[in-house]
């Protein structure tokens, strides 16, 4: 074989030629790791829906070879079913039974004595304006409500603007409780917010600070942090306390709360109603005892 350089214009080369060798293909080594999993063998899909199934389960068709069958079914116990509630019964029929003739209808006599006479006036009728009540009637008729006495504020038609003044907390009739004098027992509930007796001498001036007080709630509520514990318990009892010692030492105002009888307290200027409920206590304890 000639050497191309001869035909080169600055040849001819002394190297001697080689042709090249034929190309390759590169080689692929095999990857680290493990090896990717075989392709499924694809088989041809029956007509009895098998194919379907196994590629639901993941088992091979049941087509060549390479497939192979189904697993058997494994046998086991069914579970216990619970037995069929059984319907309700229907329910009877009720029958109503008429009574063959009519209740015996009243005489005019047994009529007035159920119903008063003026229901069957006309409207017109002046008479109509009082119903009587029949006899029979008053043993069906609703107890009426006990009156109400109101204690300062509004009061209810037909009572005096100012109904038992004596009975208010800031009347002017000074007690004498303790040892002490005070000139309302509204200073003396008052005081008692901070306890029966003092223990320290600061205690005891907050006390007498109090009760000396010409505005006596307003002044212990500026103190509310040294209350006592447990005066929401006891006011009621402080209260029909402090009334104790007014009634023992005024035997007046005794006698005209025994004379309201049953009627009701209602003290307007305080919401809960503390002196009307001490005031129709003490009544309800004191009344039996002078009859």
């Amino acid at each position: 074989m000639s050497h191309p350089s001869k035909a080169h214009p600055f040849g001819p080369f002394t190297n001697p030629y080689y042709p090249p060798p034929p190309a390759q293909a590169p080689v692929q080594h095999a990857p680290w790791g493990p090896a990717p999993p075989a392709p499924a063998a694809i088989g041809v899909a029956p007509p009895n829906g098998a194919y379907a199934l196994n590629r639901v389960y993941g088992h091979a068709g049941p087509v060549g070879p390479a497939h192979a069958p189904l697993p058997p079914p494994t046998w086991g116990y069914a579970p216990p079913v619970a037995p069929a509630a059984a319907p309700a019964p229907a329910p009877a029929p009720r029958r109503v039974h008429f009574a063959p003739a009519s209740p015996t209808p009243l005489n005019p006599a047994q009529l007035s004595r159920v119903v008063p006479a003026s229901i069957f006036r006309s409207p017109n009728n002046s008479a109509n304006s009082s119903v009587d009540t029949s006899p029979a009637a008053r043993n069906y008729a609703l107890p009426q409500a006990p009156p109400r006495i109101v204690l300062g504020g509004r009061q209810p038609p037909g009572m005096p603007h100012e109904a038992h003044p004596n009975f208010k907390l800031n009347s002017n009739h000074m007690i004498s409780c303790r040892g002490k004098m005070y000139v309302n027992i509204e200073r003396l509930y008052h005081s008692r917010k901070f306890g029966d007796s003092p223990t320290t001498p600061d205690m005891e001036h907050l006390i007498e600070l109090v009760a000396g007080s010409a505005d006596p709630r307003g002044e212990a509520e500026q103190w509310r942090a040294y209350w006592r514990r447990d005066w929401e318990y006891v006011k009621d009892s402080v209260m029909v306390d402090a009334l104790r010692h007014k009634m023992a030492q005024y035997p007046e105002i005794l006698a005209e709360l025994l004379a309201t009888g049953n009627a009701d307290i209602i003290d307007a200027e305080d919401p809960s109603n503390t002196l009307g409920r001490a005031l129709m206590g003490f009544r309800a304890e004191v009344a039996p005892r002078r009859r």
